[in-house]
């Protein structure tokens, strides 16, 4: 499961608590999915209220940009140069992770929204959707036979 520390080194500098054993159940850059114990990281919009009642825990942040206003000051903010670099870093780290050790509790990444997706019967979305999810769940089915030896 991905931890504080985990991203806590992506950082410039933070603010807000620091609980280098803080856990996140989900990561994503939607702040209208619901993300229980959720890192957000606002690559695809920066509602920080919506993430925070979807239930973001804590945010990656541009250096650059302000926080709203409302922000509560105990909430965790991780401070990066590069959003999409700084998402790509820790899916590569998480599944590094992964790979060497078992995790009883896996922490979901959201990515894509099917949304988002063309509803065109006719078009690449939509086809390839059925496809994604196939592979999604085979890999899910294999993962878990490996961790039943």
């Amino acid at each position: 499961m991905l931890s504080f520390n985990d991203v806590y080194h992506l950082s410039t500098h933070t603010r807000g608590i620091q609980q280098p054993d803080m856990k996140f159940d989900t990561v994503s850059i939607f702040s209208d999915e619901l993300q229980a114990k959720g890192l957000f990281i606002p690559i695809h919009d920066k509602n920080l209220d919506k993430a925070i009642e979807n239930g973001a825990i804590a945010a990656v942040w541009l250096n650059n940009e302000s926080l709203p206003n409302y922000t509560p000051n105990h909430f965790p903010v991780i401070f990066v140069d590069d959003l999409v670099s700084a998402f790509h870093q820790l899916c590569e780290e998480y599944t590094r992770k992964v790979k060497q050790e078992e995790y009883e509790t896996m922490t979901k990444f959201i990515f894509y929204s099917p949304e988002l997706l063309n509803a065109q019967a006719f078009t690449y979305d939509i086809a390839v959707e059925e496809e994604t999810d196939e592979f999604a769940s085979l890999l899910e089915n294999y993962i878990e036979s490996k961790r039943r030896g």
